[in-house]
Order: structure tokens, then sequence, then C-alpha cells
């Protein structure tokens, strides 16, 4: 699905400044930092689903040392709402689920169902089912088989108490990048007899729908907590493969998945898993759905630990010769913000990702004025925006101005757009003074449609994360979390450099929803952002129509941090070229695993190789460079194509051939 994006309104914070409310209230639009150690306290509420767990069923919150924090129990409506106290130790394990608690399970056959389809928990030690969640500023959590899978990861590898929160985050990431929901902790729809789903436009819905497909996948005699128990210890082992270390799993029925033998590739196992879980989601479609088809689901990394360890690896602390440093400096950050916001402030970005397309922000400097009947300081704000990728869903360009209010430290007020008024809930912190691997909570904002304040449209969570760059300079990450009746709707990661004196540059900004599969990825460009150049290659033409495209010009690149999958990452390159003709293309270099990703034409369709072999070309099936026409010229600045394949999806071994080849060279800044 396409969103329909409105560039009209913006995210409130703002210390690099996009638009996000108006694009994912309405139906668009998740993320994270690093860190760990103490949480703020917060109140969270807990949505603990294999179907809807019964009324009364127990739910505890416990820190990383194993400490009980909080105790409450599921109401009617199948969540429990509970206070993490401030000072906790990150990461929060949430349990959910005891020896006699009940559970709806989704398959009519499953063991041990009564009249109203729950199922009688037994035979537990701690919970049913578990999740890690990495900080306070998550406020709504699901715990399903998934963050069970993701709990079972941790527990094998170093344990909970020894797992830093970054790596939590990578192995969250892992399970949902593999089974295709974006936050495996977003929660899902609860499940009973009287629930109908929407299978195509509602994440919660598709993600409880994916559990009822899991749930389906039940041997007789067995249930979905006996299938989750073995998608956990399944993938102990770090292989995704339907079995637990050499034997496989019992609880799966095997008429409708059998293991393949042992030994078998990635792609015969891959093809395996994901034959059997879209045949019981149809299954599970027409059983539960009102409306839309059973969606398809990808089982797409089946060797997880090499997948966890390239995440962590680009996450969490930089290997040697990465290039990237943790500063031993700190940084002033709030003063950095303040001279922002006093100074005025302009950035340029390209757009790629859903859609494609360009947008400008131009912040004034501030000037007396009123906001919420009493003086504050009124600063004048316009975001200018043109997309040119056809056919994405989004109007061809577009432009809205609104005024942002400080007080007189330039302590952020609130906003006034068209259809969109800001006020904090609490006051908005900035903190003092930063270094790498801070996190933190900045508060919290309420989102109306005017200064009435009579309808209420949701609310964002800002918190920050400070990120490796350079011994001089840092990252910082600004996320902003936006909510609707408790519902994530959309993440924004927000990236600015940050210098000795407070300097703030723009990088990068990430939009992700989570009620669709929209995505948009900003690189800075100019005003205040990166600088831009002009390239001499040959432009790229294409064997057949890619996207509306038959070629892409070497009109204008501009540098910007390397970024894929919503996740800026620091140890690498990428450059963004825009043609005249509105086509976009990326060339994204990552130093660690000397990787080359390029996508071409449009957002989407390109490739990955490697330049060398190695460890992960072998582990994810990529062709090496030269096999498919690719030459990557860091020294020389040149990328050349010879009648390179190019696919839906740039990982040519999970993704399908558009049957187009590219041929020509693109021209960059060397490095």
């Amino acid at each position: 699905m396409k969103c329909k994006f409105k560039f009209s309104t913006v995210m409130e914070l703002g210390v690099g400044a996009a638009a996000i409310a108006a694009i994912f209230l309405a139906g668009c639009g998740g993320g994270g930092g690093g860190g760990g150690g103490a949480v703020a306290g917060a109140s969270m509420v807990i949505t603990p689903a294999l179907g809807q767990f019964a009324n009364g069923t127990t739910v505890r919150v416990k820190d990383k040392n194993g400490t009980l924090l909080v105790t409450s129990t599921v109401n009617a409506s199948g969540v429990a709402a509970v206070t993490v106290p401030a000072g906790a130790t990150a990461p929060l394990l949430v349990e959910a689920g005891i020896n006699g608690d009940k559970y709806f399970d989704e398959n009519p056959a499953a063991a041990g169902r009564d009249a109203n389809g729950f199922v009688a928990i037994s035979g537990v030690t701690s919970a049913a089912v578990r999740a890690l969640v990495p900080d306070t500023t998550t406020t709504a959590v699901g715990v399903t088989a998934l963050t069970e899978m993701a709990v079972g990861q941790v527990e094998a590898a170093s344990g909970i108490a020894a797992t830093p929160v970054s790596d939590i985050r990578a192995v969250n990431q892992t399970i949902g990048d593999t089974m295709g929901v974006t936050d495996i902790l977003q929660p899902p729809t609860p499940v009973t007899t009287a629930t109908r789903l929407n299978t195509t436009s509602v994440a919660a819905d598709r993600y409880a729908l994916l559990l009822a497909g899991l749930a389906h996948m039940a041997a007789t005699g067995k249930t979905a907590l006996d299938v989750t128990n073995d998608l956990r210890n399944d993938v102990k082992d770090g292989k995704f493969d339907g079995r637990i270390g050499s034997t496989a799993a019992t609880a799966f029925d095997p008429a409708k998945f059998t293991p393949p033998a042992l030994g078998a590739t990635n792609t015969a196992i891959g093809t395996a898993l994901t034959a059997a879980l879209n045949n019981t989601l149809s299954t599970a479609t027409t059983q539960l759905a009102l409306s839309g088809t059973a969606p398809t689901v990808t089982i797409a990394t089946v060797d997880l630990s090499a997948y966890k360890a390239a995440i962590i690896a680009v996450q969490a602390t930089a290997p040697s010769g990465a290039g990237q440093v943790a500063s031993a400096q700190s940084f002033p950050l709030q003063s950095g913000y303040n001279a922002r916001v006093a100074n005025g402030y302009s950035a340029n970005y390209t757009i790629s990702g859903t859609c494609s397309g360009t947008e400008s922000i131009v912040w004034s400097p501030p000037v007396a004025g009123i906001f919420e009947g009493a003086s504050a300081l009124g600063a004048a704000a316009s975001y200018t925006f043109t997309i040119t990728t056809p056919s994405c869903g989004a109007a061809a360009s577009g432009a809205t101005t609104g005024t942002r209010y400080y007080d007189t430290s330039y302590a952020y007020l609130g906003s006034s757009f068209p259809g969109q008024y800001t006020v904090p809930t609490s006051p908005i912190t900035i903190p003092a003074s930063v270094k790498v691997a801070d996190t933190g909570t900045l508060g919290t904002a309420s989102i109306y449609t005017d200064s009435t304040k009579a309808v209420l449209l949701g609310q964002y969570v800002f918190s920050y994360a400070v990120e490796l760059d350079t011994a001089s300079t840092a990252i910082i990450n600004l996320i902003t979390k936006l909510y609707s009746s408790s519902v994530l709707i959309a993440t924004e990661q927000e990236r600015s450099r940050i210098a000795s004196d407070g300097t703030l540059t723009p990088i990068s900004i990430d939009k992700q929803s989570n009620t669709s599969a929209d995505h948009l990825i900003l690189i800075a460009t100019g005003g205040s952002g990166a600088a831009g150049g002009t390239g001499a290659g040959a432009g790229v033409t294409f064997s057949g129509a890619l996207g509306g495209f038959n070629s892409v010009a070497n009109t204008s690149f501009s540098n910007g941090v390397y970024a894929t999958g919503g996740r800026t990452v620091p140890y690498g390159v990428s450059f963004v070229w825009e043609a005249a003709s509105g086509a976009v293309s990326t060339l994204i270099y990552d130093s660690i695993y000397s990787l080359v990703t390029v996508t071409l034409g449009t957002s989407g369709y390109g490739t990955t190789c490697g330049i060398v072999p190695s460890a992960y070309t072998s582990a994810y099936s990529l062709p090496i460079c030269s096999s498919t026409g690719v030459t990557f010229d860091r020294a020389a600045g040149t990328i050349t194509f010879a009648s390179t394949p190019l696919y839906l999806g740039v990982i040519p071994s999970q993704n399908s051939s558009t049957g187009i080849t590219a041929t020509g060279s693109l021209s960059f800044t060397p490095f």
C-alpha cells in the first residue's frame, strides 16, 4: 500500500526537524538508539498475545538482573497497565502468563481448548511469553511468540544480565526482520472468537494474524504455546530451521511443515519455512479476518547469529579499523540546540524510500508572541517538498507554514500548524551535556487538531541517543515516536553531527510507519547540511523501463551517511544522485563487510554485491561484484555497470529479479 503523504506538519521537537504527524496519523509511518543503564520511570500498557490472554492473567516486569519491579493483571480487553519505577536497570524483562492462566488459542484443533477457545497454561517455570524492552521510551509493549524467540536468542548467547541494550535492540530487530514485522514490541490486536481483523492496512491486525498462522502450525495434541516454546528453542542455536539442535521440533504438524534434511542449504530451509507459514496464514485469514486477503510473509534470515552480529557491529561498538570511534569528549547539546533556535536554521534533503523527491526546511529567528495565553517567543517555520516518484501516492509538491514557540531560555513550548496544535504534557528537557552512548527520554507532547484542544490526535514521545562518529564529534539521534490511543503509529530518527562547540549539522532523517510498509529516508544535501557536487559519469541506462525510468543521469550527487533498512550506520559512505527527470539513485559502501549496495532508477530496485568474498557474502549468498558486472573504484570515484541484473529489493538471494539490467557509470567523490 502507498500512503497519501502530506509533508504539511512537523516533528515537533526537531533538533533537525521533519514532517511526520500528518503523514502517519493519516495511516502511514519504528526505531531506536543504543546504550543502557538506569531508565526513567514510565507507565506502560502491556498486551500479551498468543491470542488474547484471559482476564486476570499475571504480568510482571523485572530489571535486567531479574529483580521484580512491578506486577499487574490483564483486564477484560487483554491489556495490563503498569508503572515502571525510575532507576530500574535496563533492559526490562516483561513476563506474561503463569500456570493456571489462560489464553485464546486461534487453532480450533489445539489440545485442551475449552468451549470458549481458551487453553490453560501448565508446565511453565517462569512465564508463558516474555519480551525484552530496551528502555521506557517504549510505552506500549506486545509480548508474543516473536518476543519470546528474541528472549531465547539472548539467553543462549550471554544471558540477559550480561547483554547490553544495543544488543537487545539488535536481537529484536533480527527476529522482526526474519518474520516480516517492523517492530516485534508493537502490541498486536488481541484475538478472541469475536475478533475481526483487517489484514491489509492495520499493522497490529497483521501481527495478530501472523501469530494465528504460527498457532495453526501446531501438531495434534499441541498448542500455540507449544509452538512458541519450540520456536524459542529453535533459534537458540543461531539458525532458524525448524530444528532444536539437530532434532526436528515436535510442536509443528508434519503435514504442514517438515524441516528440510539436516545440513540443507539456507535457501531450502527458508523456502520450506515460508511456504508452511503462508499456508497456515491463509487458513487463519479465513477463520479470523473480516476484510482483506492473507498477507505474504517471507522468512528472510535463516542464519540469525550472522545477521544479529552484523546488526550489532553497525549499531553498537565500531570494530577495529571501521573508521568510527567513541569520542571521549562531552558535547554541549542544549546550547547547540538553543543556538539553532535563536539564529534560525535551514536544511535541504533528498527523499528516498516509498517515495522519492526533495524537502527543504526553514526556521526563522524567534520574535515576541503569545502561546497558550502567555508571552512566548514565536519562530516561523516552513516546510516545502517535491515528490518525483510517479504514482507513489503522494502529492507532487506542497508546502506548509506555522509557528514554533519557546520560552526566553529557548525551551520548547509547543507549536501551531494547519491541522496540528502541539503542547508538551511535561517540560521538554534537553541535556546540557552529552557523550557517546548516552540515551534518555526528553519528554512527551499531546497533538490536537487546533488550539481549542477539543480533538486529541495522538502523542509524541521524544528520546535521544548519542552515537559514534569521530574523536572530536558525535552523532545525535533524536527519536520521536508517534502514538494514537497507545498504539505506535510511526517512528522518526533524525541524526545530526555535533561538534565540540555544539554546532549541529544535519545528516539524515528516517521515517517509518508501524501501520504500513511505508518508509522514507531523507539525506541532507544543502542548506546547513552536507556539501553536494557535480559528477562526470556517463549515466546509467536500463535494458527495459524500470519504475517508469529508462536511465539515470549523473547530474549531481551529495555525500550522505550509510543508511539502509531504517538504520543509519556510520561505518561507510553513501552517495545520492538526482537527475532532472526525477530518477534517484543511491550508492552505499559498507567498510566493515566490503559490500556495495546500489539502487537505480527508483527506490527499491537494485543489487548488493561483495567486493571480496567474506563470511558475510557467504551467509547471505551475495554475489561478488565482478561476477555481476559491477566495478567499484573508491580511489577513482567511479562505479560502472556492465549488464548488471537488478532486483526488486537489493539482496539478490532474497528478492525477485526484474529481468532488467543496467549499463553505464556514475561518479562520486573519491574517499
